[in-house]
């Protein structure tokens, strides 16, 4: 099974996330240091992303 990848750019950051599908059954958080922002990352759904500052 392939492993679901992640890519958001953030102004000159990037941020990439490689995740398997058994370790997205709960909510993993990142957090971009140069940018203060929080990435949700929901379930199984790797394209469902929620930002908060």
């Amino acid at each position: 099974m392939r492993n679901p990848q992640l890519l958001r750019c953030v102004g000159s950051a990037q941020l990439m996330v490689q995740r398997s599908a058994a370790s997205l059954t709960h909510t993993d958080v990142f957090i971009l240091d140069d940018t203060k922002h929080v990435y949700v990352f929901v379930g199984r759904d790797s394209s469902r992303i929620t930002k908060s500052k």
